[in-house]
């Protein structure tokens, strides 16, 4: 096998395994604003999922400190 073929076939199962992210409802996307705001206000732990393009998605949990919705 070429290495150039073998290269190829390295990306395709690379790009194989890639997720997609799935687009938020403006709905969540105000309840998730909701949920980070009032942990930063009430000084209380929230969990969230982090996405991950390759492998499993991540969570995270703490206080939130800082919030800048975009």
């Amino acid at each position: 096998m070429l290495p150039e073929q073998k290269e190829r076939i390295n990306d395709y199962q690379y790009e194989r395994d890639r997720k997609t992210k799935s687009e938020l409802a403006e709905v969540e996307v105000n309840i998730i604003s909701q949920q980070l705001s009032d942990s930063m206000l009430s000084k209380s732990e929230v969990t969230v999922k982090l996405f991950r393009t390759f492998g499993q998605n991540a969570f995270k949990t703490g206080t939130v400190t800082k919030f800048a919705p975009n």
